[in-house]
């Protein structure tokens, strides 16, 4: 890249950044294709809430008080943390991070992995009971998304976070295969 290029790819990365400060929804009139492309500016977290909000309001679901810690949106009066993750070709993982397993009234879990890998991206969603998500976190070795293990020992509510190829044809995707569900709204068209 040249000077210029990268002079200007930072001008983009700037606009975005500050655009999504001043407006919640930036993006949300986009088709899903086009939404995900500017969250892919965005951090993780930035991200992540970004999308879990396109979901919230694109499916009439019920925003929970994140002071309640309680999952993220409830449905019909069952309450779900939501996550997702982004692969690109840096990060051929699924990487979820902040699931907080210790939360009483939960009744399950949703998850989101964009693919932009592929032309067009392929969006996979999935849904998991909590025992589910307790089982997938004893499986895939699920690590304390802060701190260490041993600094956690009298911590009892702390978040797991782990990684999962989802992909390619593996053990673990087979597995999930029977959590997907196809049923969430998230584009505009």
């Amino acid at each position: 890249m040249t000077s210029q290029e990268i002079e200007i790819a930072l001008k983009t990365l700037r606009e975005i950044k500050l655009n999504s400060t001043k407006d919640l929804r930036y993006g949300f009139d986009l088709n899903w294709e086009d939404f995900i492309k500017i969250m892919q500016f965005l951090s993780p977290k930035s991200f992540g809430t970004r999308i879990q909000n396109r979901i919230i309001e694109f499916n009439d679901f019920e925003k929970v008080n994140p002071s309640e810690d309680n999952g993220d949106f409830s449905i019909s009066g069952k309450y779900y943390e939501f996550k997702t993750s982004i692969l690109t070709t840096s990060n051929k993982l699924a990487n979820f991070v902040g699931l907080r397993d210790y939360q009483e009234r939960i009744d399950g879990y949703i998850l989101m992995v964009i693919d932009t890998n592929s032309s067009p991206y392929k969006t996979l969603q999935y849904k998991l009971s909590k025992e589910q998500m307790k089982e997938e976190l004893k499986i895939m070795k699920a690590n304390p998304s802060n701190g260490t293990k041993s600094s956690n020992l009298s911590n009892l509510n702390f978040s797991y976070r782990f990684s999962i190829d989802l992909i390619s044809d593996n053990v673990n995707s087979k597995r999930w295969d029977t959590y997907k569900i196809d049923s969430l709204k998230y584009d505009n068209r």
